[in-house]
């Protein structure tokens, strides 16, 4: 894995600043209308089944990461919390390219980039796994 400074186009820049988009309207949401997010209706999956779907908790994890509780956006759903932390990162960068035309570019062989792939797919069995265990009487 290489990490490289490079040059960047504003084209390129798309993919991140869209993401910088849908961050700060979910941002903007949880702060102007808490109430209404807490109204928001339960999950389906887990009304039905009993047993919480592979992404449950993923916007109470939202929540809590956009209020600075890392852990406590990691108790709700630990792959989605990642997955939000890689898309504020992924949103800086789209940003310092667009201010400095210059931005951070990770190059992966493609070995490296088959392990993340496996370890991707992996982690969301893993994380359903997780939190169905935590819904055990033992936690």
């Amino acid at each position: 894995m290489q990490i490289k400074f490079r040059s960047t186009h504003f084209l390129e820049l798309q993919t991140g600043l869209f993401i910088l988009l849908i961050g700060a309207a979910g941002l903007a949401v949880a702060l102007l209308f808490p109430a209404q997010v807490k109204q928001m209706p339960a999950c389906l999956f887990r009304i039905w089944t009993g047993i919480p779907c592979p992404v449950c908790g993923a916007t109470h994890a939202g929540l809590e990461l956009g209020q600075g509780h890392l852990i406590g956006a990691l108790a709700y759903n630990p792959f989605f919390t990642l997955v939000y932390l890689y898309m504020i990162l992924a949103s800086a960068n789209a940003v310092i390219g667009l201010v400095f035309k210059k931005r951070w570019d990770v190059v992966l062989t493609p070995r490296e980039r088959k392990w993340l792939t496996t370890l991707l797919l992996a982690a969301l069995p893993l994380n359903w796994v997780f939190l169905i265990a935590r819904r055990l009487p033992i936690f």
